[in-house]
Parts: structure tokens; sequence; C-alpha cells
């Protein structure tokens, strides 16, 4: 159970990595692809996620 809670530890730090991750399972992902995706979740945050 303690590895349980640190990997989820993990995932609350990192979903960046995580969501990059999700991406490669379905095709290979470029690191600039991933610097585009980290682009655009820093957008989203700043406009406050109006959808």
């Amino acid at each position: 159970k303690e590895t349980t809670g640190r990997k989820r530890r993990k995932l609350r730090l990192n979903e960046e990595v995580d969501e990059s991750a999700k991406s490669m399972l379905g095709s290979p992902i470029q690191p600039e692809d991933v610097e585009e995706t980290r682009d655009e979740d820093i957008k989203d945050k700043e406009e406050g996620g109006k959808e």
C-alpha cells in the first residue's frame, strides 16, 4: 500500500508526465510534442479553464 501511495503522489505532482505517458501508449511522442502540451496546459490554467 505504501508503494501505491507514492505512485499516486507522483501522478499528482507530475500530471503532465502522466498525460504524456498516456499519449505514448497510442503513438510515439516527440519531446517537441510534450513541450507543446505543457504550453497548452499553462494557457488553460492562466485562462481559468474557460469552456
